[in-house]
């Protein structure tokens, strides 16, 4: 099987998503008008297309090959939204609240200044990452989270096999430990 160089897989990756790892001015997209949409629990498949952006499949990767399509929804090339922050990527997460109902959850890119619905409050948003929340009169409250760095709005690529692998850990420790307390009790 032939390896293919880093640059063409950057350039394939390019082809099938329309970014490029080398850029690296990445955040998550995606928007639900409901609490339990695709943008609040597919974290699993937005941590998978992270991974694929930051280490491009070989051309034989079934996974990514049946899930590129899937994938595509949930990652933003950033590049033009470096207007009011040079050379930084900033993402966002925007919410809408209606009387305890969900009517906006969206992850995008944002230039700092621009967002999906005017926030006028006078603590302006900050790439903190803290919720900046405005009531916008008797229609409910808007709120607007802020960060600075590629995919901060979502999971972290490794999360998924992370908490595996921690869980796969623990299950091996309890395993071991009844073993041993089964030989010294039946050791006595």
């Amino acid at each position: 099987m032939a390896t293919v160089s880093r640059s063409t897989q950057c350039l394939l990756l390019f082809m099938t998503i329309g970014v490029c790892v080398v850029s690296g001015n990445f955040c998550y997209q995606c928007a639900d008008t409901k609490v339990g949409g695709d943008c609040q629990t597919y974290i699993k498949t937005m941590a998978r297309a992270r991974h694929y952006i930051e280490n491009p499949p070989t051309s034989d990767d079934e996974v990514y090959e049946k899930k590129k399509d899937l994938y595509k929804l949930f990652v933003k090339n950033c590049t033009l939204y470096h207007q009011g922050y040079p050379n930084e990527t900033l993402c966002v997460i925007e919410t809408f609240e209606y009387r305890g109902q969900m009517n906006m959850y969206m992850r995008d890119c944002t230039d700092g200044v621009n967002f999906a619905a005017e926030y006028t409050d006078v603590r302006r948003p900050r790439a903190d990452n803290q919720t900046y929340c405005e009531r916008k009169g008797d229609t409910g409250t808007y709120c607007v989270r802020m960060c600075r760095g590629n995919f901060c709005n979502g999971p972290f690529a490794n999360s998924a096999s992370k908490y595996l692998i921690s869980g796969i850990l623990w299950v091996i420790i309890v395993l071991n430990f009844i073993s041993v307390f089964q030989e010294v009790h039946h050791g006595m």
